[in-house]
Order: structure tokens, then sequence, then C-alpha cells
């Protein structure tokens, strides 16, 4: 099992997770974004009172432990690729962030970083496929022990 999990160690990361709430404007008002992050800022406004300020979002305003994958079926690939790319810390708002549908402002709640699973939170997963592995070789094996002993003839 130890064996296994080392030579598939990349197999076994986990993707970074966001939990993050944003404000969202839609790509017909975007160019409202720098005063509205301004005054956000400048008032000190918690993620539900900046939310109000922004454009209803049919996806919801609140989004938690999101992989960049997740992100990318709701938001679209520039923004996993945008949030991904910044540098992120609980408790700030980063932004704006370009999506399909317009842009957001983005309040950070928790950032987990990628990270390599541990031996013992995989080691059922290995230790099932090598089992599985093992019985898929012993059919083989068994097959072609029978098969050895048959000729094959064509008329």
């Amino acid at each position: 099992v130890a064996t296994r999990y080392q030579q598939e160690l990349d197999s076994w990361r986990e993707p970074a997770r966001y939990t993050f709430s944003h404000v969202f404007l839609s790509t017909e008002r975007v160019a409202e974004m720098p005063n509205l992050m301004a005054q956000i800022n400048a008032e000190n406004l918690s993620p539900d009172a900046a939310r109000l300020l922004g454009a209803p979002f049919l996806s919801g305003y609140m989004f938690r432990r999101q992989s960049p994958e997740q992100m990318t079926r709701v938001f679209g690939t520039e923004f996993a690729e945008q949030v991904s790319a910044t540098e992120v810390r609980a408790g700030a708002w980063i932004g704006p962030v370009s999506s399909v549908f317009g842009q957001h402002y983005i309040y950070i709640e928790a950032f987990e970083p990628s990270r390599a699973l541990a031996l013992e939170e995989v080691s059922v997963r290995i230790e099932r496929d090598l089992v599985r592995e093992g019985e898929e070789q012993a059919v083989i094996d068994w097959v072609e022990v029978a098969m050895a002993g048959y000729e094959v003839r064509r008329s």
C-alpha cells in the first residue's frame, strides 16, 4: 500500500478550496465596479451588506470549499483561473474578477491550499484497488492456463 501511494503521489492531491461570497455586476454594469469596490472598502461593509449593492446572481452568493474545477462549472474558466492565480487570504476582498456573467468582487472567508492526502486518508482506497487488480490478474492467469490445454482448429 505504501509503495503504491508513493508511486501515485501526484494523483492523491487535494485541490485548493475557497470559501467565499461575492458581489456581482452584470456585463452591462461592469463600469460601476470601481465605485462599488471603493464604497465597500470605505464603509468597511460586511459581505452580506455589500451584496445588496450588486445585482442578483441566480447561483447564489455564498460558496463553500469550492475547488477551481467547481468554480469553473458555476462561473467559467476565466473566473477560476483569476481566483487561483491571486494570492488570497481569509478575511480579504479580491477583484474585480471576471466571469462569463460579468464581474465579481469576492470576499474570501476561508482558504485551504492544495495538499497531498496523507497515506492514512487513502490507504483503504489503495488497498481496494490492489485487491481488485489481483482478482483481475487471477482471472487472466486462469484463462491462459485453461486455454493452453485446448487446440483451436479451423475447418
